[in-house]
């Protein structure tokens, strides 16, 4: 049944397909024989992971009023990064919460975080059209990390508990790790994001691009291909214990999101750049 949606995705679809299997693959490719040398206990926080630290700082983000809006949202916004001997955190991506195996070859967490809604003042076009504000929310998530000789695989699930965003998202990133000097770590990483169809008909009033169909024939999209997404992380680290970060992401809407009314454009770019204290 998967073939018949097939012809829906264009060119620049299968192109970037391709560009993200590849990335996916090469850093895929070594997990199995990470996976299957897996220590005894699964609970036990590996002593390369124990770790205890807290950065505290700030940064400023620019990002799209959504993704497919022309209107820019420039916030400054804190940042915190910290553990507790390995199992406990609180992280930009993840939120705060528990890793229940924290080992050298993956990582499990659950944890709440906060995830932005759209506001209709936040846009010119969803004023104009008196759309309904979406709340930001709190999030249920739950995330898996793979480790690898030459980089990680993170998956990540979040549904909304609070305010009234509604159904469910997912995501995998292959992310890798170069150094060109002692003090710098650079990550760049390319990511899949995926909708149910209650999010992307909330967000966008249409569904995203269906990878699946129903038992009865017709199709479903509780499993929709929303979004593609490439991006650099960046984090120096100073004498005096200061940590400069920052973020470089450029995202696409996949699918039939891309001619609902409010996706202005397919696409945006997310800038963020930030200093914390490391303690």
């Amino acid at each position: 049944m998967l073939g018949k949606f097939l012809p829906s995705f264009h060119k620049a679809a299968w192109v970037h397909t391709a560009a993200l299997s590849f990335i996916l693959a090469a850093v895929a490719a070594p997990a199995a024989a990470q996976i299957s040398d897996m220590p005894d206990d699964l609970t036990d926080v590996a002593s390369s992971r124990n770790n205890t630290y807290i950065d505290i700082g700030g940064a400023v983000l620019s990002r799209p009023a959504y993704l497919g809006s022309d209107d820019r949202v420039e916030q400054i916004i804190p940042y915190v990064d910290a553990e507790y001997k390995g199992r406990f955190f609180i992280k930009p991506a993840l939120g705060a919460g528990v890793h229940f195996v924290n080992n050298d070859r993956i990582r499990f967490s659950t944890g709440v975080s906060y995830q932005y809604g759209r506001q209709a003042s936040e846009s010119e076009s969803l004023a104009a059209r008196n759309v309904e504000d979406i709340d930001d929310a709190f999030t249920a998530n739950a995330s898996l990390r793979i480790l690898t000789p030459v980089g990680v695989i993170d998956s990540l699930v979040t549904v909304p508990f609070t305010g009234n965003q509604e159904g469910l998202s997912a995501n995998v990133a292959a992310i890798t790790q170069v150094s060109p000097l002692s003090n710098w770590r650079i990550n760049p990483g390319a990511r899949i994001t995926f909708r149910n169809s209650a999010q992307a008909e909330q967000l966008y009033g249409a569904p995203g691009t269906a990878l699946a169909a129903g038992f009865d024939g017709r199709s479903v999209y509780a499993g929709s291909l929303f979004a593609v997404s490439y991006f650099t992380l960046g984090e120096s680290s100073t004498d005096r214990g200061w940590d400069i970060v920052g973020l470089v992401e450029y995202a696409k809407l996949f699918g039939n999101v891309q001619e609902s009314q409010f996706a202005e454009r397919s696409d945006g770019f997310t800038f963020t750049v930030g200093l914390a204290k490391k303690f």
